[in-house]
C-alpha cells in the first residue's frame, strides 16, 4: 500500500520557474510540452514505472471482461477491469506531475492510486461486497445524483428507480451489505495505520479543506509566509517508488483474477515487485524500518 509519510518536511524556497507553453502552429494551434526536467529524481524509478505502465496493457490484453454483472465473479471481473484504466492514468499521471514539478500534485494523485489497490484487493477477496456495490449501490448512487437535479426528465427518473428495484430484486441476497467508509476498508485489508497519511492528508488538499494551508502556505521562523509546492528530493522519490508498489499490488489482484495460468506474464510482474522492493531499500524515506528489513531479507533469498 505504500509505507507512512509521517515527516511532511517543508522547503519553502524551493517554488521553481518553469518554462512558459510553447505552441507551434500547423495548419492551427497545437500545444507542444517544452520537455522539462526535474533534477533531483532518481531516473532508475522512472525507468521501472515505464515498464510497469506497458505491464498493465500486456495483462489486460485480450481479456475477457463481462459486458454486465450477473453474479459476483462477473462483479469482481469487471470492477477490476474498470479500474485497470484509473490505475494506468494515475500512475502515468504521477510521473508527469514530477518530471513537471508539480510535487503537490504527485501527492494527491498519490491518494488515488492507494484507493485503487485497495477497493482491488477488498472487492477481490469479497466478491458479496463486489456484486452489491456494483448493481445495487451503484444504480441507487446514479439515481440520487439525477434526483437532485430538477431538470431531469420524469422519464428518466422513473427507468433509473426501475433498474435500481430490479437489482434489489435480482441481487437480494446481498441487499443486507453496508457500504464501507474507506477507513474502513484500509483497516479491514490490514493498511488502517497509513489511512491518515496516504489517503487523508491528500484528501485535504483536493477538497480544499482548511487544514491544508499548513501545507501550501507555511510560516517561517521570521513571520513570512511563502507558497511550497515541492517537495525534498527524498520524499519525492521515495512518493514514486510507492506509485509503483501500489500499482504492483493492483496487478497482483488482477493476474490472480485474470491470467493465473500466464506463467510468462506472472514471472515479469514478481520482477517487477522485486524492482520497486529494490528501489524502496534505495529510497527508505519515511520507511519502517521491519519493512525495510523484510525487503531485504525477501531480496537476499531471491
Amino acid at each position: 500500500m505504500g509505507k507512512i509519510r509521517r515527516q511532511i518536511r517543508r522547503n519553502a524556497n524551493r517554488t521553481k520557474s518553469r518554462e512558459p507553453l510553447t505552441v507551434t502552429v500547423t495548419g492551427g494551434l497545437t500545444p507542444v510540452c517544452p520537455g522539462p526536467s526535474r533534477r533531483g529524481l532518481d531516473g532508475e524509478i522512472f525507468v521501472a514505472i515505464k515498464e510497469l505502465y506497458s505491464f498493465v496493457y500486456e495483462m489486460r490484453h485480450n481479456v475477457q471482461v463481462p459486458n454486465g454483472v450477473q453474479d459476483e465473479e462477473t462483479a469482481v471481473q469487471r470492477y477490476l477491469a474498470y479500474l485497470s484504466v484509473l490505475v494506468q492514468i494515475g500512475l502515468d499521471e504521477m510521473a508527469l506531475s514530477a518530471t513537471h514539478g508539480n510535487d503537490t500534485a504527485v501527492l494527491m494523485k498519490q491518494r488515488m492510486l492507494v484507493e485503487y489497490a485497495a477497493k482491488a484487493q477488498y472487492f477481490n477477496d469479497n466478491p458479496d461486497y463486489a456484486l452489491f456495490m456494483t448493481t445495487i449501490d451503484a444504480a441507487e448512487s446514479v439515481l440520487t445524483k439525477l434526483q437532485n437535479d430538477p431538470s431531469v426528465p420524469i422519464d428518466v427518473l422513473e427507468s433509473r428507480k426501475r433498474d435500481l428495484a430490479d437489482k434489489q430484486l435480482r441481487f437480494s441476497r446481498v441487499m443486507g451489505i453496508q457500504k464501507l467508509r474507506f477507513s474502513q476498508l484500509m483497516k479491514r485489508i490490514g493498511a488502517g495505520a497509513d489511512y491518515p497519511w496516504l489517503y487523508g492528508a491528500p484528501s485535504a488538499l483536493i477538497h480544499g479543506d482548511p487544514e491544508g494551508m499548513e501545507q501550501i502556505l507555511p510560516v517561517d521562523d521570521q513571520g513570512k509566509m511563502t507558497v511550497v509546492i515541492s517537495l525534498p528530493d527524498d520524499q519525492l522519490n521515495a512518493m514514486m517508488v510507492d506509485a509503483g508498489g501500489n500499482t504492483v499490488m493492483f496487478c497482483d489482484v488482477f493476474v490472480a483474477r485474470f491470467r493465473s495460468d500466464d506463467d510468462s506474464l506472472k514471472d515479469h510482474l514478481q520482477r517487477l515487485s522485486r524492482t520497486f522492493k529494490r528501489l524502496t531499500l534505495k529510497h527508505p524515506f519515511g520507511r519502517n524500518q521491519d519493512v525495510l528489513d523484510s525487503f531485504k531479507a525477501e531480496l537476499d533469498s531471491a
